[in-house]
């Protein structure tokens, strides 16, 4: 393995902190052990303070040909006095030279830098990565999030630099932790794999060990820092979350006596005068309280040894090496249980809780006055400190990387990344496909170069903000040319008009289909102000039957038949469902596009961060020993909501108190009645929460307090339920009825009932598993691990790109990526012009999913019988084909849903067209009034070359082809229009289209 170290983190600012020293040791450590890679070291030669010790340093374990430099393009920070160019072309220049060492794998030790200097660690967008690990310290300011990115972080620049910081961590292939903690913190918010993720603990620089001082070395250490006498130690202030003020009040509640022996000493960056009014505030006499801002390395040793108690009062620390130090140089060593803290001390009773003063005074008083406590504090710490060595770590970091990377990363390792528009709605927008496209777009970022498009052109997502172009349709447009691929994420919505009626002609690629059926989004069309809209969307999807139930039905008996998907579907190079049931309603409605253009991908899921239960039962005000039975997302009949509701009351006893909740808002089944029947009502006594729509933490909430989930439904129009996919990935027992037959989760997933259960059936159920912990946490548990194993972002992004590029690379499907070609040579067109273009050439090339019979309808108003099979041919076909009307006028052949229309009955506004036909068409031709039909055959040569059949009655020079006495339809050998004689297109065949007009005999085509 060659092994290159991006080695900025022990340069710069950083240098001097704790960071700056762990990447420095870790570097050093792994040279000294090899065990027979090659390894290379990069600095940034424009951070020179301290470049030289440290090339000092790394020349005693490596040969000067394994340390490199490159230099970024100097007054670049990112945050204070930003350039932007200078920076983005830093990234540029610092990747070029990380790939000219070829790596094997990348080790980059720090990421969170850069906001103030020319430090530099965002790889750029558009470049293929190598495989990477990075050494993650801590995610404090996600965790602790008010006080850092919801603070001063938000108004200085920081928070955009933070959560792009945070996205290149989550690039990362592999990372290395410093403490258990940091490691359960980085998977719990991060989502990151446990096998993506080791603990590699921290080492202790040999020069931390007990230091004996003369008298006059410990007064002349004490008098340089203004210390007098004895002392109690903190090092590391100057940040919130180091707790100094709480240190502070601690030591105001020693006895009088512990005082006047003993000064606090605060270590760090800190506002020294502000700690000094706090302690005056406190009645702290004025020499009590002594802050430090720096300690000379070669003294920190020596502080450590002379301090009487060393206190690590922080409410969160990464690993805490000032604790682990001070253990080290024999000091009694105290701290808070929280974070790292208590891996580094081991001692229970030597730690307390950070938020309470006098629990932190307790064990102050303890460790300064009880000699054996004291004893064993040192004991305990110089023998703990063993399992904190440089080497220790080398070794751990080497056994993750030679595991982790034996096999190659699954991406594009070399090369410029493809740039992938993606269009969607986005947050704040209350769409679940917004948080769908939230959560997969960092995944795909490993693949691809991504620019997100959305009508607002922006987004208060803080991850997709800080890390990715943004723009609104017009300008995507204008700069079509330069996407190598596309992916629209549509739903059944007004939020998704901008692709529906936009994009998704202007910029054909691959689309997610979240729903198989997007007649509500017509029907909004109709409702908003375009009555004859939803008509036309159900005559170009599902033909003419469609729009005669429209007529003899109404709106919403159409939109409940018709998925109106047609559009995205002929307008996108492949398609994307979560389920194959969402396929099989394409199929069934002949709007397939068919199994080289459609793939299933799981709905993509991440294991959501929650609260504790206690935490979560205390904010909802649910006693803590009550059973809560919920049901998530929206309230709709067909969830069965009065089913849950009679089966709760028939629970026995004991559980008829328990809580059942809805969470999700009730929608309404038609114009005036909600589907909340009377049967849902609540009754006196009764404990029923209708929770409503409510915020994303209060959702949170819920899942976390709820002990059982129900997920009913009957029914379904291709979604995927998402708050089935949070109830799995909380870990709730999740009952589940088997809506349908051919059901795709897994049986041991979610406890399933019948497709139609009674409630006797459910009650039971919901007993079983109220009676039995044990059982519910056993099919928690195996729901968490399917939802981590099979909807995973990342395992979702790589499906993603994989059946993006297949798509892309199917030669019968170039002809539509070529439109933005055309822009390219038409540069004075605008973006409307070229969206119009789009749509042209689009239409030249459809996307045809069903054979279509054409019927020349010329003649048809000759007899009301013979409109009478017009009509029946017309509005009755099965969805597997299509029936048309056509005319042949002023010399060609065009469609005529005008007559169609008259033939119906039905008013639609739609224009006449030239006839385009697919292989395999058939037109049923009819000849002339007058009998002269040369002119219209000789047209249809033309047509002919594109594969339309054609079907000629048996007496063309008698009028009406089915005047019954024909007996069928027939060739005429010798007739003035003969064809080629061929066989009936299978599907014809099929279909018996002919005997549901009374018409039993096809003898052939012409």
């Amino acid at each position: 393995m060659r092994l290159v170290i991006d080695l900025q983190g022990g340069q710069g600012s950083s240098r001097l902190r704790g960071i700056g020293r762990y990447s420095r040791e870790l570097a050093l450590a792994l040279a000294r052990v090899p065990r027979g890679h090659d390894i290379a070291v990069l600095m940034n030669g424009t951070l020179s303070d301290g470049l030289d010790e440290l090339t000092r340093a790394l020349r005693e374990v490596l040969p000067a040909t394994a340390i490199h430099y490159w230099h970024a393009v100097p007054g670049a920070p990112e945050v204070v006095g930003p350039r932007p160019f200078r920076r983005a072309a830093s990234e540029v220049l610092r990747a070029a030279a990380l790939m000219a060492l070829q790596p094997d794998v990348l080790l980059i030790t720090s990421l969170f830098a850069g906001a103030d200097d020319d430090f530099v660690s965002r790889w750029p967008s558009n470049v293929a990565r190598p495989a990477t690990a990075v050494v993650c310290y801590d995610l404090i300011p996600l965790i602790y999030r008010a006080q850092y990115l919801d603070g001063a972080w938000r108004d200085t620049g920081l928070l955009n630099w933070y959560f792009r910081c945070l996205h290149e961590l989550s690039m990362a292939d592999g990372l290395l932790a410093i403490s258990e903690a940091t490691m359960t913190d980085t998977i719990r918010h991060l989502g990151t794999k446990p096998v993506a993720i080791t603990n590699i603990l921290a080492g202790i620089e040999p020069s931390f060990r007990p230091i004996v001082l003369t008298s006059e070395q410990r007064k002349a250490l004490t008098r340089r820092y203004g210390i007098a006498g004895t002392f109690v130690l903190f090092v590391g202030g100057g940040d919130p979350r180091k707790n100094e003020a709480a240190l502070i009040k601690a030591y105001a509640l020693l006895p009088s006596s512990l005082r006047a022996q003993h000064q606090l000493v605060i270590v760090g960056q800190g506002d020294a005068e502000l700690l000094k009014l706090n302690a005056r505030q406190l009645g702290l006499a004025a020499d009590r309280v002594v802050p430090v801002r720096f300690v000379e390395e070669a003294d920190l040793a020596a502080l450590y040894s002379a301090c009487a108690l060393f206190v690590m009062p922080s409410l969160y620390e990464g690993f805490g090496l000032p604790a682990a130090e001070a253990m080290a140089c024999g000091a009694p060593t105290i701290g808070s249980a929280a974070g790292s803290l208590p891996e580094v001390i081991g001692s229970d009773d030597a730690l307390f809780d950070p938020t309470d003063p006098a629990a932190i005074a307790r064990v102050m008083a303890r460790g300064l006055t009880d000699e054996g406590f004291r004893a064993r504090l040192v004991t305990d710490g110089l023998a703990r400190i063993k399992r904190f060595t440089w080497s220790g770590t080398a070794e751990r970091t080497w056994d993750f990387l030679e595991r982790r990377f034996s096999v190659p990363p699954s991406r594009q390792l070399t090369g410029r990344l493809p740039r992938l528009a993606i269009t969607s709605p986005l947050p704040p927008l209350a769409s679940g496909i917004a948080d769908y496209t939230r959560d997969l777009v960092p995944a795909l970022a490993r693949h691809y170069d991504v620019t997100l498009i959305s009508p607002a052109g922006t987004t208060d997502d803080e991850w997709l903000k800080a890390n990715f172009p943004h723009l609104t349709p017009a300008v995507a447009l204008a700069e079509a040319t330069s996407f190598d691929r596309v992916l629209h994420q549509i739903g059944n919505s007004e939020y998704h008009e901008f692709q529906l009626d936009g994009l998704l002609a202007a910029l054909p690629g691959t689309a997610t289909l979240h729903d198989s059926y997007l007649s509500g989004y017509a029907l909004w069309r109709g409702v908003a102000g375009e009555p004859d809209h939803f008509a036309s969307v159900l005559h170009a999807d599902h033909g003419w039957p469609a729009v005669a139930v429209l007529r003899s039905q109404g709106w919403r008996e159409a939109a409940f038949k018709f998925p109106c998907c047609g559009k995205a579907i002929a307008a996108s190079l492949g398609i994307v469902q979560h389920s194959n049931h969402a396929g099989e309603i394409l199929l069934e409605h002949g709007l397939h596009p068919g199994k080289g253009r459609w793939r299933r991908i799981e709905l993509l899921r991440q294991l959501p961060v929650l609260p504790s239960r206690e935490e979560a039962r205390r904010r909802l005000r649910i006693a803590p020993d009550r059973l809560v039975i919920a049901t998530f997302g929206s309230i709709a009949a067909r969830k069965l909501p009065d089913l849950i509701a009679r089966a709760w009351r028939r629970m026995p006893g004991d559980y008829r108190s328990a809580n059942l909740a809805f969470v999700g808002e009730a929608v309404r089944d038609d114009e005036t009645d909600t589907i909340l029947s009377h049967d849902l009502k609540i009754r006196t006594g009764e404990v029923i929460t209708l929770a409503g729509r409510v915020t994303s933490a209060v959702y949170r909430d819920w899942l976390a307090a709820a002990d059982i989930a129900v997920q009913l439904r009957i029914g379904s129009r291709g979604e995927t339920s998402a708050a089935l996919a949070d109830c799995l990935g909380a870990g709730l027992p999740t009952v589940v009825n088997r809506w349908r037959e051919d059901t795709e989760m897994p049986e041991d997933v979610a406890i399933w009932l019948s497709a139609n259960p009674t409630e006797e059936e459910l009650a039971a159920t919901f007993a079983a598993l109220a009676a039995s912990p044990a059982i519910r946490h056993d099919w928690g548990m195996r729901a968490q691990r399917w939802v981590s194993s099979q909807l995973d972002p990342l395992m979702i992004a790589e499906q993603y790109r994989n059946a993006i590029e297949k798509f892309y690379a199917d030669p019968a499907l170039r002809a539509i990526t070529a439109i933005p070609l055309l822009e390219a040579r038409l540069p004075q067109g605008t973006a409307e012009d070229f969206a119009a273009v789009a749509r042209v050439v689009a239409a030249n090339n459809p996307a045809r999913q069903v054979p279509y019979l054409f019927l020349d309808c010329d003649s048809w108003n000759e007899s009301p019988g013979q409109v009478d099979k017009a009509r029946v041919l017309l509005a009755e076909h099965p969805p597997s084909i299509r029936v048309e009307a056509v005319t042949f006028e002023n010399g060609e052949w065009r469609t005529a849903p005008d007559q169609a229309a008259k033939i119906l009955n039905i008013q639609i506004k739609s224009r006449r067209r030239p006839l385009v036909p697919a292989a395999d068409d058939v037109l049923l031709l009819c000849p002339d009034a007058d009998g002269s039909h040369a002119p219209r055959i000789l047209a249809l040569a033309s047509l002919r070359r594109l594969g339309l059949q054609v079907i000629v009655p048996n007496s063309m020079e008698k009028g009406p082809f089915f005047d019954g006495t024909a007996g069928g339809l027939a060739t005429e050998s010798g007739s003035p229009c003969a064809f080629p004689g061929r066989a009936l297109p299978d599907w014809l065949l099929k279909e018996r289209l002919f005997a549901n007009i009374g018409v039993t005999k096809t003898a052939g085509v012409r």
